[in-house]
């Protein structure tokens, strides 16, 4: 009995350290699957020794006390600790979607520099994965009704993006791709300083106006590579407007969507044309991105634009010469008919060669990359049939061309 007596005081500090390493573990397994790459070893780290040191606790309790009771209790703390510790973080991540406010302008901006600002917009992914940008995307389909998560399935849906991530190499083209084309814009227009913006995150519409002011700028125009306003655009459309930038003297003009643009639609034709082989043979499905139902309701006129845009596109590829019947509109996401339904109907239809392209796509992002290359491969398609799937628009002349002459027209109506 000595030794039980020995280690008796110590008891109530090994209890605490076994449940404080199980908590560590199970949130450890949290941060692994959210956290950014970078950091997953240095959370993994913290997670086997949480796990380690309750381990040895529990050793210690079994060998002190020698009864079987004491080591079960034990080990029942361990899962109740584990699960804890996975649920208190997986709550906290809602935290992480909690925007950061915006430094206010300063009561006296500093001299205009006689050059407007280009802002070119996008909606699309980060560059790299952020998980505040992912919980922001998913308290947004949460608001609308298309996402409910548990507490313990949320992190997987992180780790899901990340995966995604990965998929691609870890990087979403669409930022390098839209940095390209505002660097080709530059070299267009004079004194002008152009730069890539996205529609919320760091690099938000918002903020990029608000430091065009700060360094005296008081012309900006906003210029929207988007065929049509998606409610993310109209939203950071609308947190622009609610700065009131004309009471401190800045005018912020917008060149509109591209849903009317004869010169993008004339590229995309071509772009088919050229990978065309036999006209009568050869089928077409040019990919929207869709919106589910309940954002569709709220926003009609993100679909209405991109079916006049598609609509546009396929009248253009029937007067080159492709048949009525092989030439399809097809949507990315929630709309139908998808891509996978529309490639296995134009081969049923006798197409040897079908071009799918992202006709609505300014940039190619993830879901292009990925999930567009899936929804090809799924149709499973005979052997004899070729599938050919073409880029975004990235930074085309005739892409540069469009939002210089927009950008000139804003800047020619605002100097009048």
């Amino acid at each position: 009995m000595v030794p039980r007596r020995r280690c008796a005081p110590q008891m109530p500090l090994m209890w605490a350290s076994l449940m404080i390493g199980a908590v560590l573990a199970g949130a450890a397994v949290v941060a692994v699957m959210v956290a950014r790459p970078a950091l997953e070893p240095a959370f993994a780290l913290a997670g086997v020794l949480g796990m380690g040191g309750s381990t040895f606790c529990l050793f210690r309790i079994a060998i002190t006390y020698r009864t079987g009771e004491p080591a079960l209790w034990a080990f029942a703390f361990v899962l109740a600790g584990t699960a804890g510790g996975y649920a208190l973080a997986s709550t906290l991540l809602h935290a992480l979607a909690r925007h950061r406010p915006l430094s206010p302008l300063p009561s006296a901006l500093p001299d205009d520099p006689g050059a407007p600002a280009i802002l070119v917009v996008a909606c699309t992914e980060p560059e790299h994965y952020e998980p505040a940008a992912t919980a922001r995307m998913f308290e947004a389909l949460a608001s609308e009704g298309l996402l409910e998560a548990s507490i313990g399935f949320l992190p997987f849906l992180f780790f899901a993006q990340k995966t995604r991530y990965r998929a691609v190499g870890g990087i979403n083209p669409a930022y390098q791709q839209l940095t390209a084309v505002s660097e080709r814009l530059e070299k267009t227009i004079k004194r002008a300083r152009v730069s890539p913006v996205l529609c919320s995150g760091p690099h938000s519409l918002e903020a990029a106006v608000l430091q065009a002011v700060r360094e005296g700028h008081r012309t900006v125009v906003v210029a929207e590579l988007s065929v049509g306003e998606s409610l993310i655009l109209a939203g950071a459309k609308q947190a622009l407007s609610n700065l009131r930038m004309s009471e401190r003297g800045v005018s912020v003009t917008h060149t509109g969507v591209l849903w009317c643009s004869e010169r993008v639609i004339g590229m995309l034709a071509a772009r088919v044309m050229r990978s065309a082989t036999d006209v009568a043979t050869t089928g077409v499905v040019l990919v929207g991105h869709g919106q589910p139902d309940e954002i569709a309701s709220k926003n009609p006129q993100m679909d209405i634009d991109e079916t006049a845009f598609l609509s546009r596109l396929r009248m253009t590829l029937l007067d080159t010469g492709l048949q009525e019947a092989n030439v399809r509109v097809a949507w990315a996401d929630w709309g139908e008919p998808g891509v996978t339904t529309t490639v296995r109907h134009l081969v049923a239809l006798g197409c040897t060669r079908v071009i799918v392209e992202p006709a609505a796509f300014p940039l190619d992002t993830i879901g292009t990359r990925l999930d567009l290359e899936v929804a090809v491969r799924q149709a499973r398609v005979q052997e004899n049939a070729t599938m050919v799937t073409l880029p975004a628009w990235r930074d085309d002349p005739a892409v540069i061309e469009e939002l210089r002459s927009r950008v000139v027209d804003a800047l020619a109506e605002h100097s009048v």
